[in-house]
């Protein structure tokens, strides 16, 4: 494994690192997707019995929906998570949120509650893989790609900045939103949304406080609230991101944060007298069509495209099925819809 930095300080609390099959029909993924998300939260928690320590937290998913309409879109998508696709989904009573989390309901909310979600370290998470990948004989290398040797169709040898090349049998490009500019430099096409596009940016908000720590990963419809600790929370949102982007001032960064922190505040009593610690400003791996991309490109043999913008839900499954496809030569019908070729046969390429 080539990388630059520390793979967990690189990522950190960057993203909220929420592991989840709950919100893949709200967002209207295909049907095969919401099954490989559902696997993938199986995948994580197996992982978690293997390799153990405490970087998985296990505390569901509270999503609580504004008026008539999405209280009954939300009942149905929960439904059809439960009875379609084996994923367990509650509609609460007023009652049944109270002995949940001490959240603040207002009277045309509908709550729905997915006990499978989860919430990861990302920090402990990888500083466990990384001695296991050690143990195991991997070996990780601390230093920038810069380029890359084919032979026709075959990359022979991964460029250092360093100034050495390391020779291979094939490479992995595996590197989130950045992983076209990577790609690119062994001649490889990724269809990634550039991340100027206002949908890669994903502003995370850690906020400290002194109250009781809320429990479940909790979703509501104007901030997200995520247990990090026991006096911290951080606050991020799926349904955009106040507008900031990779050429924001702090000063806009943290006017945002500031309105997710009274919104959390207004909703989740332990917040009041909360106050912003940090930011951080991440960026989504979002492909032309917002699927995972796994496989070989068209145009080489021995090259493996691995990217996803569910990574804390699918990397353990992803991980497992592509390296029965790269060490083995054995072709996962579960990877089958999400071939980077995929974009050289329709709407989606970049």
């Amino acid at each position: 494994v080539v990388a630059s930095d520390d793979p967990g300080e690189e990522i950190g609390w960057a993203s909220v690192a929420w592991c989840n099959a709950s919100s893949k029909v709200r967002r209207g993924y295909p049907d095969h997707y919401v099954r490989l998300n559902v696997s993938g939260v199986d995948s994580v928690r197996a992982l978690a019995a293997e390799l153990g320590g405490s970087w998985l937290e296990p505390t569901g998913t509270l999503e609580i929906a504004a008026g008539p309409e999405a209280g009954r879109k939300l009942a149905a998508d929960a439904r059809r998570l439960d009875r379609e696709f084996g994923y367990p989904a509650e509609i609460l009573t007023r009652e049944r949120v109270a002995e949940l989390a001490d959240v603040t309901l207002r009277a045309d909310e509908t709550a729905a509650f997915f006990s499978r979600d989860a919430v990861v370290d990302p920090v402990a998470l990888l500083g466990r893989l990384a001695a296991a990948y050690r143990e195991g004989g991997g070996r990780l290398v601390r230093d920038r790609v810069v380029g890359f040797e084919r032979d026709g169709a075959a990359i022979r040898a991964v460029r250092l900045a360093g100034g050495t090349a390391l020779r291979a049998e094939g490479g992995g490009f595996a590197a989130g939103a950045w992983t076209p500019d990577l790609a690119a430099a062994a001649g490889i096409a990724v269809a990634m949304l550039p991340r100027d596009d206002g949908r890669v940016p994903g502003l995370v908000a850690a906020v400290g406080h002194g109250g009781r720590a809320p429990g479940p990963m909790l979703l509501f419809p104007e901030v997200m609230v995520r247990p990090a600790g026991p006096r911290r929370v951080l606050l991020a949102s799926d349904r955009g991101d106040g507008g900031v982007g990779r050429a924001s001032t702090d000063e806009e960064l943290g006017a945002v944060a500031e309105v997710w922190r009274r919104r959390a505040a207004a909703r989740v009593p332990a917040l009041e007298g909360s106050e912003v610690l940090d930011l951080r400003l991440g960026m989504r791996a979002l492909s032309g069509d917002g699927l995972t991309i796994a496989g070989v490109p068209s145009n080489t043999v021995n090259a493996y495209v691995l990217t996803t913008h569910s990574g804390f839900t699918l990397a353990p499954l992803l991980g497992e099925l592509a390296a029965a496809e790269i060490c083995r030569g054995e072709d996962q019908d579960l990877l089958t819809p999400y071939r980077p070729t995929r974009f050289e046969k329709g709407p989606g390429a970049t």
